[in-house]
């Protein structure tokens, strides 16, 4: 009986000799990305929350003096990444710090009670001359001619929420020594505009928790010295 069996299952298979054989799945082609495609995607990490700057009072009045300023204030928000430092007590040298990635971009709007809100406040003032360190007489002749100017940066940041059950608004004041032998002109108030974003951009992250109490962000030509005795408003 197994035989015959054997000898049908051999005669079908016989039988079926012309029945196509699916080839194997060839394998998927890797897909390259084109610009388009890049452009398209949305990240899923780090990304940007958005400040309205509803006030910065205290720019400088004269027309290329404020765009000047405005436009170094801008690209600050446009950093990708900040260098920080620490400060373990007052008056002793900072050391390098973590780098802070900026989660911030900058909406010039009025209040809106849906955004992370910031008013920043400038006020201007005449800087001691820079001196040689140990020996008291300025530094050079160009610092001389050219003091450089200072402004101390008053920050309050209000963070939405409920009403009545909103977080504490954050006031963060520094005042800055701006660099010395240079004439004040637009490269001048550019690099002021972004040393003062930067210290909004400080006050916001600090109010978010992204920074330690000993860490600041690390500026660039520029200094924190204590509070002014006198100020005057720019032109």
């Amino acid at each position: 009986m197994k035989r015959i069996l054997l000898l049908l299952a051999f005669v079908l298979l016989q039988g079926q000799t012309d029945i196509p054989i699916r080839p194997p799945k060839p394998p998927e082609r890797p897909h390259i990305m084109e610009e388009s495609d890049v452009d398209s995607l949305q990240p899923t990490t780090g990304v940007a929350s958005v400040v309205s700057v509803a006030a910065l009072e205290g720019v400088p009045a004269d027309p290329r003096a404020q765009a000047a300023f405005m436009r170094g204030f801008r690209d600050a928000f446009r950093e990708g990444d900040l260098r920080t430092e620490r400060v373990a007590k007052p008056g002793r040298p900072a050391r390098p710090g973590p780098t802070l990635h900026v989660r911030f971009r900058l909406a010039e709007a009025e209040d809106d009670k849906d955004l992370r809100t910031a008013r920043a406040k400038l006020v201007w003032f005449a800087p001691p001359p820079d001196t040689v360190p140990g020996r008291g007489a300025a530094a050079d002749s160009l610092a001389r001619v050219y003091p450089g100017l200072g402004v101390s940066v008053t920050v309050e940041v209000r963070e939405p929420g409920t009403p009545g059950r909103e977080k504490p608004p954050l006031h963060h004041t520094v005042s800055l020594r701006l660099p010395s032998g240079h004439p004040v002109d637009a490269p001048y108030w550019q690099l002021a505009g972004r040393q003062v974003a930067f210290i909004v951009l400080e006050a916001v992250h600090r109010q978010d928790g992204d920074l330690d109490e000993d860490q600041r962000v690390k500026l660039e030509d520029a200094r924190r010295v204590p509070p002014p005795a006198d100020a005057f408003a720019p032109r």
